[in-house]
């Protein structure tokens, strides 16, 4: 039996009618729709379904960038570390929503898109310098992927043509001379402390800034001679959104979690470094950890000290890599050393003979 506001009644033809509201008519009139079925509950059942539908569909069509964002933000939250939201976020809010956030997500195009990318290129910066190819890549690919959720979740067509993502130049790869690194040695050995203790360990197991400065003594066997990764620094937002703050996190990847042999000669150095320690952490003289910020400039005072100009921490890195592959360590177990998840990783970025050991291999063809 229908019920006084539902609009469904039961036809001459034993047929129940529902009508319900579709939309407007250009006269601003109120448009009209019917819907038939057998019985009056499976009516009720029609209706509720297509107002539910319709319903969403204008939701649907006042949806704008800044709409889609968050929800594939919160769509994304399970799979991404603290850092990448953070990482991501910054981005998007610094350079994306300014731009696209009120935007009707209907109307993005990649031609917009590719213009906003050329533009950040040529003078994306808040000084209205260039920024790097490396960075406007990555907004390159935080829009191409909301884009590609919000045409999943059916907010708007694909776009008719492709983002058009900055090249990345590969830098030539810097390593510290054979000089250059035993008179980093020296002075770190001379005036060995934990920040200098760190230095050391980069230099000769390869770990990257985030790395060292979660290292804890329970993450070194001194008896067995192994150090296991399993921590690293994180920078993230506060609770507040507006601030940040560094916390331990998880590896970079699952390879990066990793376990690296201990040399005799490094061992003896961690068995004297630890029983003069204060702290849980190995390169901090504080019950908490050093953060990559801080640890970075003290680097850079030794750098200074030593005359090793513009050295980035993460040459000391590229230098153990290097050193690696001259001794000549195969290219998987320094792959799983550097905590690579790919073989072709440590290829493409470490294995590049110099043209000694070219020349050295071509004569071993005439003997």
């Amino acid at each position: 039996m229908s019920r006084t506001g539902e609009n469904i009644h039961k036809r001459k033809d034993g047929r129940w009618e529902a009508r319900y509201k579709k939309g407007k008519k250009s006269n601003g009139k109120t448009l009209y729709g019917s819907i038939y079925g057998k019985t009056y509950r499976e009516v009720k059942e029609k209706v509720k379904s297509v107002t539910m539908d319709e319903e969403c569909d204008r939701r649907k069509s006042a949806m704008t960038f800044q709409d889609v964002y968050k929800q594939w933000l919160k769509n994304n939250e399970m799979k991404q570390k603290k850092a990448t939201q953070y990482r991501y976020a910054y981005l998007i809010e610094k350079h994306l929503l300014p731009a696209f956030g009120k935007q009707d997500i209907k109307e993005m195009s990649a031609l917009k898109i590719n213009a906003f990318l050329q533009e950040k290129m040529q003078r994306g910066s808040f000084n209205h310098d260039a920024l790097s190819p490396a960075y406007v890549r990555s907004m390159g690919v935080l829009l191409q992927s909301v884009m590609k959720f919000a045409v999943q979740e059916e907010y708007c067509r694909p776009l008719k043509s492709e983002i058009i993502k900055p090249s990345i130049k590969q830098n030539d790869l810097q390593v510290l001379t054979t000089i250059q690194q035993q008179r980093l040695e020296h002075y770190l050995l001379e005036h060995m402390d934990p920040v200098h203790m760190g230095i050391f360990l980069s230099l000769h197991m390869g770990l990257r800034i985030g790395e060292i400065c979660a290292l804890q003594w329970t993450d070194i066997d001194l008896e067995n001679r192994v150090l296991h990764v399993r921590h690293t620094t994180a920078r993230v937002l506060n609770k507040d959104a507006k601030t940040t703050e560094w916390i331990i996190d998880l590896p970079k990847t699952k390879a990066s979690k990793r376990t690296i042999p201990i040399s005799d000669k490094l061992n003896t150095l961690l068995w004297e470094m630890k029983q003069k320690s204060l702290s849980e952490y190995v390169v901090s003289d504080q019950r908490t950890f050093i953060n990559p910020r801080v640890f970075s400039y003290r680097y850079h005072k030794v750098c200074k000290i030593c005359d090793l100009k513009k050295i980035h921490f993460h040459t000391l890195r590229h230098t153990f890599a290097t050193r690696c592959i001259a001794v000549g360590m195969d290219v998987k177990s320094l792959s799983e050393l550097l905590g690579h998840s790919d073989v072709s990783i440590t290829l493409n970025t470490y294995v590049h003979p110099s043209m000694d050991q070219k020349r050295s291999q071509m004569e071993k063809l005439f003997n």
